[in-house]
């Protein structure tokens, strides 16, 4: 794959999206996701992408699109309704570094459906992650993911926003030694020792400090908040003719 920017990719994958889907498909979001989203991929590595769609009668409730160099699924907007009414974390984190938004697409209002709610049934697939990484797999790549279910909701809870950058967290934020360590590893290849005892310990306090938070918070996202969002994104979209390129 020829060097670009990021930039440039993204144009790129846009350009892709919109030949692949039908023609009244209307794309309301991409967003970067992935391991070079979340700070520890080299630039050799696949691009992810995740986006939303609206087509209006039936179609596919997500669409993979593979092609040399990129990583993109696109979901339609119903999948994504459900994805939050069964509240799902990831239909938030997904698309929390957006480099296309459409004008019909309310993206400060969709960020803000997220609450407490959505973080505490992510809960089961954090414990999960470290059990796999404790008893199963241990890799600079797994331990990341570990380092990464766990700063994410606990940033968004004390702050409000939800990054997924985790090299930022970690420098900004948290300060955990081992994560720099297998980030090293994993993004550089640099030969370095890992502690994993360590970076089990960190996963306990990270885990720790999630769930007083969560003692804390009891927010959640009604039925009749999450129908209006979505019922408003239908009828501007409908209503309001926008082209791709706009």
């Amino acid at each position: 794959m020829n060097r670009l920017s990021l930039k440039e990719y993204f144009e790129k994958i846009k350009e892709l999206i919109f030949k692949i889907l039908p023609k009244n498909a209307v794309v309301l979001i991409l967003s970067h996701t992935g391991s070079r989203a979340y700070g520890w991929g080299s630039d050799i590595l696949d691009i992810d992408v995740r986006g939303i769609f609206y087509v209006e009668g039936e179609y596919w409730d997500w669409v993979h699109i593979g092609k040399y160099g990129y990583d993109i699924t696109m979901e339609s907007l119903e999948h994504v309704k459900n994805g939050i009414y069964y509240k799902h974390f990831t239909p938030f984190t997904e698309y929390a570094k957006p480099f296309y938004i459409h004008p019909a697409f309310d993206y400060e209002s969709y960020m803000k459906l997220c609450r407490a709610e959505h973080v505490k049934h992510d809960l089961p697939s954090i414990k999960n992650e470290i059990l796999r990484f404790k008893y199963i797999h241990r890799s600079a790549r797994a331990g990341l993911h570990c380092y990464r279910k766990l700063m994410v909701p606990i940033y968004f809870l004390e702050t409000g926003k939800i990054e997924i950058d985790c090299a930022k967290l970690n420098k900004e934020v948290f300060h955990f030694k081992q994560f720099d360590l297998m980030l090293r590893s994993y993004k550089y290849h640099e030969k370095v020792d890992i502690n994993w005892d360590e970076a089990l310990k960190d996963y306990d306090k990270l885990l720790s400090r999630l769930n007083k938070l969560l003692e804390k918070r009891d927010d959640k996202l009604s039925n009749d908040e999450l129908n209006e969002f979505f019922n408003k994104t239908i009828n501007k979209v409908k209503n309001v003719k926008y082209t791709q390129k706009d």
